[in-house]
């Protein structure tokens, strides 16, 4: 396929491409397994939103959506109910 970005997946020299070799070190392998272990670690070390405020910042997880998270790993039958308030312009 001509033109196809080598950089990284889909041009981002930050997503790597699919086979790519990665060396890790023991630290590294510690913490993937931490991570593995625990979404809500997972999510609020690596996942960040863009704050108007602030710019690119790790996400803040409430207790309900910890709660949510956990309660989906002990049981895959989950339902989550959530409501959402009046939007107001």
């Amino acid at each position: 396929m001509a033109g196809k970005a080598s950089v990284g997946y889909n041009g981002n020299e930050k997503l790597k491409l699919p086979g790519t070799v990665i060396q890790m070190t023991q630290a590294d392998v510690y913490e993937m397994v931490k991570c593995a272990n625990d979404p809500v670690y997972w999510a609020e070390k690596y996942i960040k939103i863009i704050s108007v405020d602030k710019g690119l910042v790790p996400i803040s997880l409430y207790d309900y959506q910890k709660e949510i998270i956990m309660a989906t790993l002990t049981n895959r039958n989950t339902i989550v109910l959530t409501g959402v308030g009046p939007l107001v312009a």
